[in-house]
């Protein structure tokens, strides 16, 4: 039977589409496990070991309850496609068979669709991950934009955005990866006009717990600053200060602004009634 494309619906539409009764599946609906090849160009390159162990200890004692996806090579080997934490949580567990769904896919491109459509549906992909994947099935691939739209179900924007962020340093791409820093931040880093100025405002992200609201006014004031003064470490005192502010504020629940000129300045705290008044003195004296 010849599958049809119907991407951007999970792989539990599309297994339907194939034929999966041929003899390459056991009786039981299962393969061995030592036939299985991982899949080159699988997208998802970060797996939590906490939540490894877990899964791995649930296939223990459940065993595996749904299904991972392969396709057929020569010499009864399967080339992985979906289901990567659960083929590494079962050879971790000593099994020996899996069961999986056999898909007839002979180019390297519709596996990539495939296994980006599962791991975008169950939300398994980082932003990095998902702006590779992308990068990889437009330059490897040559598909445009408007090809990937079309074949993982997303807007072509979303498409673009994403790849965006792999213009950002690395180290900056490795917080991604773990979680460091959320992709809202990551967006907003982008807005720099300095490299300079955008890993330090990063920086400021990891060692003061920025929100991205913070990390917005932070890179608005940069960016205002430099085009006034041309100068990086005016545009990072900026930076700075605008992180004070915000902190500031949280801690005493009240708009603070910070007015600076070279090494002086003011600060100046907002507040509305006597009582407000009240209890940011006394946050400010209270250890």
């Amino acid at each position: 039977m010849k599958n049809k494309k119907r991407l951007g619906k999970g792989l539990s539409a599309l297994i339907p589409s194939f034929d999966t009764s041929s003899n390459d599946t056991v009786s039981d609906g299962t393969i061995l496990i030592k036939n299985i090849i991982p899949n080159k160009n699988q997208p998802r390159l970060e797996f939590n070991t906490k939540d490894m162990n877990d899964l791995t200890l649930s296939i223990k004692t459940h065993g595996v309850i749904q299904p991972i996806t392969v396709r057929q090579l020569k010499n009864k080997k399967f080339e992985l496609i979906a289901g990567e934490r659960r083929f590494r949580a079962s050879k971790n567990a000593g099994l020996s068979r899996i069961p999986a769904y056999i898909l007839s896919i002979n180019a390297d491109v519709e596996m990539m669709e495939y296994a980006l459509v599962e791991n975008l549906q169950r939300k398994n992909l980082t932003a990095i991950e998902e702006a590779e994947a992308f990068a990889l099935l437009k330059n490897k691939y040559s598909l445009t934009q408007n090809d990937i739209s079309k074949r993982i179900g997303k807007s072509r924007s979303a498409i673009a955005n994403t790849l965006r962020l792999l213009k950002l340093p690395n180290e900056i791409k490795e917080a991604i990866k773990k979680g460091l820093i959320s992709e809202g931040h990551a967006r907003t880093l982008l807005g720099s006009e300095n490299l300079k100025v955008l890993i330090d405002t990063f920086k400021l992200i990891l060692d003061q717990n920025l929100s991205v609201h913070e990390t917005q006014k932070i890179i608005n004031r940069t960016n205002k600053g430099a085009k006034k003064n041309s100068g990086q470490k005016k545009s990072l005192n900026n930076a700075l200060i605008s992180s004070f502010e915000s902190k500031l504020s949280k801690k005493l629940k009240s708009q603070v602004n910070i007015k600076s000129k070279d090494s002086a300045g003011s600060i100046i705290i907002k507040y509305d009634t006597l009582e407000s008044l009240k209890k940011i003195i006394k946050k400010i004296i209270d250890k």
